[in-house]
């Protein structure tokens, strides 16, 4: 237990300190989110955000873990993302160009670094156990599909850092509850960085987290949620890290099916990813990312509670998905109907009126 607090004091003290000096940072040099379309803030917003989380737990995680193949691949795969998202922050790159490096990273961690999905629990099936290079490719897929993820719900001040905090302390639960001290200290680390930076990035944010950020949380999250199911195999079911994960991961499939549907690329971005869906129904800034956190939140809680039992842990997260965009969708359409009703009561009270 000392490990973890001090672990997570040294990451919250970094970050809380190089916050403030990489937010300037960014004014001086010119990494500000410019407002436009599909931006929810107003003024430019430096987002060197990312550089302080990757130095609040590159350090911690040097000093405090062995350098074993484990950790060195994970350090490969968080320097790698870090330097990219720089890039990406500075320069803007495509979704195409970064995916290469993305899968490069996820690479360092799964095949270099041994952290894979070995089986797979399956209704029915009870355990459908993988083929080793089955399993490699199954693993790098499922990161870069999380860092992509983690990405995509970085909409509002604070999101994507609440969510991922709620995640890495979920985990920081299980870690401790069967005895994985080593993953408890990592997630004590990320967490405590996470902290120290959302105490400048609530809202109204002065810093953004930026790609660079989003990026590393991802591969984190994807890491620890993997790690956390594998470090005493068949104790913890691989449902966990789906019900852990539900959220950002429901959001960019629902992106993609969207545009797919909608005869766009998968790609293209829009303001139509859940947090954007709840602003429009009426939501303030700040309720918009409670919500979701309480969502996130929820997922979480089922997923310590029910870590040991798969099939129902694997029907309350679909089923808890399932509501929450029901509820988004019954919103939405009497939302609609308000404004419509509106517009006709306006018409006609216009229509008297020039009478």
């Amino acid at each position: 237990m000392t490990d973890i607090l001090v672990g997570m004091g040294i990451a919250t003290f970094i970050s809380l300190m190089l916050t403030p000096a990489v937010r300037e940072l960014g004014k001086r040099s010119g990494f500000l989110d410019t407002p436009h379309h599909r931006k929810m803030h107003r003024e430019p917003i430096p987002r060197t955000g990312g550089i302080a989380i990757f130095l609040a737990t590159l350090f911690p995680l040097i000093l405090m873990l062995p350098l074993t193949r484990e950790t060195q691949g994970l350090f490969c795969g968080l320097t790698i993302l870090a330097v990219l998202g720089i890039v990406d922050d500075a320069r803007g790159l495509s979704a195409s160009t970064k995916a290469p490096f993305q899968a490069l990273a996820a690479w360092m961690l799964v095949v270099f670094g041994g952290v894979k999905v070995m089986y797979l629990d399956v209704p029915g099936v009870d355990v459908l156990h993988l083929p080793e290079w089955f399993s490699n490719i199954f693993t790098i897929l499922c990161v870069v599909a999380v860092i992509n993820a983690v990405n995509l719900i970085d909409g509002l001040d604070g999101l994507a850092g609440g969510i991922a905090s709620i995640v890495f302390g979920s985990v920081l639960v299980l870690a401790v509850s069967i005895g994985a001290t080593f993953l408890a200290v990592t997630c004590a680390i990320f967490l405590g960085a996470i902290l120290g930076f959302l105490w400048f990035n609530r809202h109204p944010a002065t810093v953004f987290m930026g790609d660079t950020g989003s990026m590393l949380l991802g591969l984190a999250m994807a890491y620890v949620t993997i790690k956390v199911v594998f470090v005493q195999p068949h104790s913890i079911s691989t449902w966990v890290p789906v019900s852990l994960l539900a959220l950002p991961v429901f959001d960019t499939v629902w992106a993609i099916l969207r545009r797919l549907l909608q005869g766009k690329s998968p790609m293209a971005p829009d303001r139509s990813h859940v947090h954007h869906r709840l602003v429009r129904i009426g939501f303030s800034h700040a309720g918009a990312v409670h919500t979701l956190w309480g969502v996130a939140l929820l997922l979480c809680v089922q997923a310590v509670l029910l870590a040991g039992n798969g099939q129902a842990l694997g029907a309350l997260t679909v089923t808890t998905v399932a509501v929450f965009y029901l509820m988004i969708r019954w919103m939405q359409t009497s939302s609609l109907r308000t404004v419509r009703a509106r517009t006709v009561l306006r018409e006609r009270l216009r229509r008297n009126s020039d009478r």
